[in-house]
């Protein structure tokens, strides 16, 4: 993950998720995209209305149908490839059924989730349906927000089964059911407990009686399929002791103030289970607790998870609130009725939104920071981990409509600019066209009545161009009308007049589909220093070429920078403390199986990146050679790396340079190898892959200067390295 040292001074791009898709917010006022699943006519059963307890605009469904929005796979279908967690607030006192259509590596399949505690797994119900309970305070006639991870609730009855594409939601079912912000996004993630690093960061919090244990073993799951690797097997006697990771308070505490989403997985715990009728519903209330330690803003709380269906809210002198998880989540089902894959003991994941179980309860206080996790009895943890929520947007195109309302031509030299909403065969959904002759004809969306946008500080849009354009970002601020300016050059012009202009990177107009998330606040302040951005109002661009998905975001809040302030020393792309890989992929995945970890070092005594793959094989890059996700760093010409590896590997520094792309190359070898093509050779020595953590520092000017000595280093873009081992601390500094 790229961080600043000095207190993000020079950060004006910044990521949340990695992809967004809002599908419904309901504040055009219409029903647009919505149908009734058996074609009937809609004749009030879906309707746009205002809800007063939310003061928000929402989706009303009545008449207890089945209301879809998207498909199956078809035209009509989201095709979201990119998304794995479900979003929702929903207010309901009745019974209705939520169900998302994705299609899977084993075919389609139908996750549903109703208002009942328990759980049913695989082909319950109906050919491809997978069925979750959501329990019954969700149905209270108060809203509610409901996050699933769809991937997981797959995989939780489909091991070895895999997520493709989300491609449409209904609702089924109820009367007056009201949703509203249904989103589709991917978290960040800081992983606590993967089962793969020991048991160091382990305690056993209860040993009375002793003889208590933590240990980490291979899992041998039910279904025989071996799919969960390592797990954290806690042994004792049973609910009489219990075994934490993390802290109430200290150093040992997580301290995250950053998610407010705590998932993990489980199996295996409790006795004997008591069925208590014929359709499988199970009672096994002492099978577990699960407490989790949360800092509040009026002090300490536990937030505490046990089998039932009844929440019994304060507890324990009201430094406790407890939630019930549903009568048989711990075991799968019993059903006769259901697959022979839904057999008891099954892995189960749970993904709770803590703020909400904390509002649920005490909704004065604020969720402050996530600090520890305990479990009481025993059995098998896995994958502990802290998420982020759905982004706050506000979507102004998707082009999901069909039409081009809200768009204008506001410049048309050429006598036949156009905007056309048309299907584009490679992001499989529809989009905004733009036909003109280059920069004399100028679109905008937004201009004949302003967004007045106030309550976000960043914007979002996804384009392919192919040749030059000049996108225009009106906002008001505190000094006035300005135009946020970008454009597809790799640096920044700053203000002029009431124009501030930005390089998107020289190949933000090379024909692919590319998506640009922008902190207008951090753009506006480093052109224009003490300005403040008021509101949003429009998206104005000059020039051929297709847009999609332009919203406004929230951002995190900043510390005001300085307009263009001197570069920092040093710029840490990769130190792992933030306990993800973002930012890293694998390039080369043949031999498939590579995959990027982040682990503990206990050698290092921190948190490293852990390449996985067979050998020098498999790729792995942070950063990119190109695109938005490069690092376009001009700033600096040094990188220091360390690096654990006991086998051959090779890395690769990509710069851009006078002379063109290089690929400044080290290797664990004696002897340089030099020039050759766009390639620079250069050798660590022999003993760089001994297995024990090396720190490598190179002058990429220096070293591109021993074998080409006129050719002048412009940028660095990304470190690649082919290779199984551990690397950290990926630093550019001068």
């Amino acid at each position: 993950m790229k961080t600043f040292n000095v207190a993000l001074l020079l950060m004006s791009f910044f990521t949340f998720s990695n992809a967004t898709a809002l599908i419904e917010d309901a504040e055009d006022g219409t029903i647009s995209g919505w149908r009734m699943a058996d074609g009937t006519a809609i004749d009030g059963k879906i309707r746009n209305i205002l809800d007063n307890d939310s003061n928000s605009r929402v989706i009303q469904f009545n008449g207890w149908g089945s209301h879809r929005m998207g498909g199956f796979g078809g035209n009509q279908s989201f095709h979201n490839e990119e998304d794995r967690m479900l979003s929702l607030k929903i207010k309901t006192e009745t019974d209705c059924m939520i169900v998302v259509h994705v299609q899977t590596t084993l075919g389609l399949r139908h996750l549903f989730y109703t208002t009942v505690s328990h759980n049913r797994g695989l082909r319950h119900g109906f050919p491809g349906g997978i069925h979750h309970g959501l329990g019954g305070a969700v149905a209270t006639g108060e809203w509610k927000t409901v996050i699933r991870d769809l991937e997981r609730d797959l995989k939780d009855a489909e091991p070895a089964n895999e997520l493709l594409e989300i491609n449409g939601f209904s609702i089924n079912g109820g009367d007056d059911v009201r949703i509203d912000d249904v989103i589709f996004y991917t978290p960040k993630e800081t992983i606590y407990e993967n089962g793969e690093e020991g048991t160091a960061r382990w305690n056993i919090s209860d040993n009375t009686p002793s003889g208590s244990q933590i240990l980490n073993i291979q899992d041998n799951d039910y279904q025989g399929q071996h799919r969960q690797g390592k797990v954290i097997k806690l042994s004792g006697s049973g609910a009489d002791n219990a075994y934490s990771i993390g802290a109430v308070s200290g150093e040992n505490a997580w301290n995250n103030r950053d998610h407010k989403i705590l998932q993990w997985r489980f199996r295996d715990f409790g006795p004997e289970v008591e069925v208590i009728d014929p359709r499988g519903i199970i009672r096994d209330p002492d099978a577990f607790e699960f407490r989790v330690s949360i800092e509040t803003s009026q002090g300490h709380r536990d937030l505490t998870y046990t089998l039932g269906h009844e929440h019994l809210g304060v507890i324990e002198s009201g430094m406790t609130i407890h939630h019930a998880l549903g009568d048989d989540r711990i075991r799968g089902s019993v059903w006769a009725g259901d697959d022979p894959m839904n057999a008891l003991g099954l892995w189960q994941t749970i993904t709770r939104d803590l703020e909400e179980d904390l509002h649920d309860f005490e909704p004065d206080l604020e969720l402050v920071a996530i600090n520890g996790f305990t479990v009481r009895n025993s059995g098998l943890v896995d994958d502990i981990k802290t998420l982020t929520s759905a982004p706050d947007i506000e979507v102004y195109e998707d082009a999901g409509d069909g039409t081009t309302n809200g768009w204008s031509v506001y410049s048309n030299s050429s006598g036949s600019a156009t905007v056309t909403n048309v299907m584009d065969s490679e992001k499989r959904s529809r989009v905004i066209e733009l036909f003109g002759q280059g920069l004399g004809d100028g679109f905008a969306l937004g201009s004949q009545s302003w967004w007045n946008d106030r309550s976000h500080k960043g914007m979002q849009w996804s384009m392919k161009f192919d040749s030059r354009f000049t996108l225009y970002i009106s906002v008001q601020t505190t000094n006035g009308h300005r135009y946020l300016v970008y454009r597809p050059v790799d640096g920044n012009e700053g203000l002029s007049g009431e124009s501030i202009s930005i390089g998107l990177g020289s190949d933000a107009d090379n024909g692919e589909w590319q998506t640009f998330t922008r902190n207008l606040a951090k753009d506006l302040s480093r052109g224009e220093s003490g300005n403040e951005l008021i509101s949003i109002n429009s998206f104005l661009i000059r020039g051929a070429g297709r847009l999609d998905d332009i919203q406004t975001v929230s951002i995190p809040v900043e510390v005001d920078a300085p307009a263009y302030p001197e570069p920092s020393d040093e710029v840490v792309y990769e130190d792992a403390e933030d306990g993800n890989t973002n930012g890293w992929s694998v390039y080369d995945n043949d031999p498939s199986g590579a995959y990027i970890d982040n682990v503990f070092d206990f050698d290092r005594e921190s948190r490293v990146i852990k390449l996985n793959g067979t050998g020098r094989r498999n790729g792995y890059m942070l950063g990119a050679t190109s695109g938005s996700n490069s690092w376009k760093d001009t700033e600096h010409k040094n990188i220091q790396w360390s690096m654990k590896y006991s086998e051959l590997f090779t890395v690769y520094i990509v710069a851009n340079t006078t002379n063109g792309r290089r690929y400044v190359t080290y290797t664990a070898t004696d002897n340089n190898i030099g020039l050759r093509g766009d390639y620079i050779g250069i050798n660590l020595g022999i003993t760089a892959k001994d297995g024990r953590w090396h720190t490598f520092n190179r002058d990429i000017q220096e070293d591109i200067h021993e074998y080409e000595p006129d050719n002048e280093l412009l940028s660095i873009n990304a470190f690649l390295i082919r290779g199984t081992g551990k690397v950290d601390d990926i630093v550019l500094s001068n």
